[in-house]
């Protein structure tokens, strides 16, 4: 996210042994619930741009955070320790974002499951363009419909349904999985679709979709 424009800034949410870190651009959110932390201090949150960061991030093997409380109306002041022992100012932005765990829910697989493979996906949404993707759940069986091609994969516990995405949303969750098996859930609201990587659990995409 800190390298596309779009997205308004990442959220930071600290737990009491856990960090949720989102970015979200109002088409996709895209988020880790549960980064292992030691955490001394509060609860805290911030909402950072992370650009002057981004590059730098990778190259460290711990970082530490910290988070000074706005005061005064102001924005939280958020620095970045590396294991090198720089430390990074990050700018912070007024925090727009509601809780990320009351956004993405606890019900989340109400309307069923469908599975892909993630390569396979990526594979089917190159080269971009803007059409909309096609999912299409019949009985047990799940499949994703672009530009002329389509990818197979399993469904569980699903009604038949027909859904039209967003294929630039669509690309920016299958990138952002590690794991083989990109997973779907269908929630019961009719409209949201929430994708998890089945590799690393704490990995939420939350897109909306429409009836095609």
């Amino acid at each position: 996210a800190g390298s596309d424009a779009a997205f308004g800034g990442v959220l930071v949410e600290i737990g009491a042994d856990v960090v949720t870190v989102a970015a979200t651009d109002r088409s996709v959110l895209l988020a880790r619930t549960g980064i292992p932390a030691i955490v001394d201090g509060p609860p805290a949150r911030a909402r950072i741009l992370p650009q002057p960061a981004i590059e730098w991030l990778p190259s460290q093997g711990e970082v530490h955070l910290s988070i000074e409380r706005a005061t005064g109306g102001g924005t939280a002041r958020v620095l970045l320790s590396g294991s090198d022992g720089d430390v990074r100012a990050v700018e912070g932005l007024s925090d727009l974002f509601p809780g990320v765990a009351e956004v993405i829910g606890a019900d989340s697989a109400a309307g069923g499951r469908a599975v892909f493979d993630t390569t396979a996906v990526r594979d089917l949404l190159e080269p971009a363009r803007p059409d909309d993707v096609a999912l299409v759940i019949e009985d047990s069986s799940a499949s994703l419909r672009y530009d002329g091609r389509s990818v197979r994969g399993r469904a569980i516990g699903c009604t038949t349904t027909a859904r039209s995405l967003s294929c630039r949303s669509l690309r920016l969750i299958s990138e952002a999985v590690v794991g083989p098996e990109l997973l779907c859930d269908l929630r019961d609201d009719g409209r949201s679709l929430l994708w998890r990587d089945a590799a690393q659990p704490d990995f939420a995409g939350l897109m909306l979709s429409q009836q095609p």
